[in-house]
């Protein structure tokens, strides 16, 4: 995998304003990755493949990857042709809950939650149970812009800056989880799922 590669897509998502993960949010997954060398990866939001091609490129483990939108889907798939990790990239396409469903038997070592930020409350609650014992939960955008935890009022994303509110301070409760938040960028919480 090139440093090309990850070039262009970065310019792509520029140049479209696509939410892709952030550079040194990526070098935080980046050594993330490395140091706990995952076998299996579940990220929910894939817009075209930058976050899960920074896990994969630092790791041997496969990735399943959840993408609502088709035409995002196909980019990350192509994404990850053109790097040459399709064979451990699955890209699932459709609502994460939907396809969530379907999974809770599996057990993944990492979990990259960037998708409905919305949701990420709701989400804890469905992953929780699919992550290992000593794996990690990698969640971006905690801190939506700036908004959470600064008395953001504003009708227009009052609600999802609740809800990561909440998402924050369940995380944060939970004994079964020792986490870090970044507030670097958008703000990353990093959560170890303590061996019980």
């Amino acid at each position: 995998m090139t440093d090309a590669i990850f070039a262009r897509i970065r310019a792509e998502a520029e140049r479209e304003r696509l939410p892709v993960m952030r550079e040194r949010t990526a070098l935080l997954l980046q050594e993330t990755v490395e140091k706990l060398r995952p076998k299996r990866i579940l990220e929910i939001g894939t817009c075209i493949g930058i976050s899960g091609l920074t896990a994969l490129s630092s790791c041997e483990g496969v990735l399943t990857t959840i993408e609502i939108n088709t035409d995002l889907a196909e980019r990350a798939r192509s994404n990850f042709r053109e790097a040459g990790v399709s064979e451990r990239a699955e890209v699932l396409e459709g609502d994460c809950f939907e396809c969530l469903k379907y999974m809770e038997l599996n057990r993944y070592d990492l979990v990259i939650l960037d998708g409905p930020k919305g949701h990420y409350s709701e989400l804890l609650d469905v992953l929780k149970p699919m992550i290992n014992e000593k794996g990690v939960l990698f969640a971006d955008d905690v801190s939506f812009h700036g908004k959470v935890n600064s008395g953001y009022t504003e009708h227009k994303h009052r609600t999802i800056v609740r809800n990561m509110e909440e998402f924050l301070k369940k995380l944060a409760s939970d004994r079964d989880f020792s986490v870090k938040i970044y507030d670097f960028e958008d703000g990353v919480a990093v959560a170890y799922k303590e061996k019980k």
